[in-house]
C-alpha cells in the first residue's frame, strides 16, 4: 500500500491500533511519558503531511514505528548534549566565583581600575567611591558635598559608564572581583 492511498478512516484506525504500542517503546527508550506521548503523535502527524511524497519500501506501521524509534534516539542525543552543555557552563559560572579568577585578573584589573579613578575629576572620584566603597546613600552624599541627589545619581551614572568602556574586557571578572560595583 502506497502512502497516499491512506484515507482518513484508515489513518485513524492506524493511529488507534498502534498509538499505545509506539508510546511503550519511545517511553523504554527515554523514561518520560509526555515527551514519549508527544515523540509518537509527532511521528504520525508528521507520517501524515508528508504521505503524498513517500516512497514506503515497508508498510505504514513499520515506518511509523521507525520515525517514533528515530526521534526517540534523537530525543536521548539532544538531551545528552543539553546535559553536557549545562555541566559546563555550571563549572564555568563556578569558576568565575571561584578566587582563582581573582587571582588570574584581580592585580591587572585592580591596576586598571586605580587608574581609571585617579583619572576622574577629584568631586567625580569622591561621589562614586563614597557610593560604592562608602556604601553612602545618595541622600548621605548629597548632604557631605553640599550638591543634590540628582547630580549624585548624574555623576556615578557618568563614572559607571566610562568604568564599562575602560574596563570592557575585565567586566566580567570585575562583576565577580567587586560585587555590586556595576549596579
Amino acid at each position: 500500500m502506497e502512502a497516499k492511498d491512506i484515507q482518513m478512516s484508515g489513518f485513524t484506525e492506524l493511529f488507534l491500533r498502534y498509538r499505545d504500542k509506539y508510546i511503550a517503546l519511545a517511553n523504554s527508550y527515554i523514561h518520560d511519558l509526555p515527551v514519549s506521548e508527544d515523540i509518537v503523535v509527532d511521528a504520525f502527524t508528521k507520517f501524515w503531511a508528508s504521505r503524498e511524497t513517500l516512497q514506503l519500501t515497508s508498510s505504514p506501521e513499520a515506518y511509523i514505528l521507525a520515525m517514533v524509534r528515530n526521534a526517540s534516539l534523537n530525543h536521548l542525543r539532544d538531551k545528552a548534549i543539553h546535559d553536557k552543555a549545562k555541566k559546563t557552563i555550571l563549572a564555568d559560572l563556578e569558576a568565575l566565583q571561584s578566587d582563582d579568577l581573582q587571582w588570574l585578573f584581580g592585580e591587572d584589573v585592580e591596576r586598571i581600575f586605580r587608574n581609571f579613578l585617579d583619572t576622574l575629576p577629584e568631586d567625580s572620584r569622591n561621589i562614586f567611591q563614597a557610593s560604592r566603597f562608602d556604601d553612602l546613600t545618595y541622600k548621605q552624599i548629597a548632604e557631605k558635598y553640599g550638591i543634590t541627589q540628582r547630580k549624585v545619581k548624574r555623576e556615578i551614572s557618568k563614572v559607571l559608564h566610562a568604568i564599562r568602556i575602560a574596563l570592557k574586557d575585565y567586566l566580567p571578572a570585575l562583576v565577580v572581583i567587586y560585587p555590586g560595583l556595576m549596579n
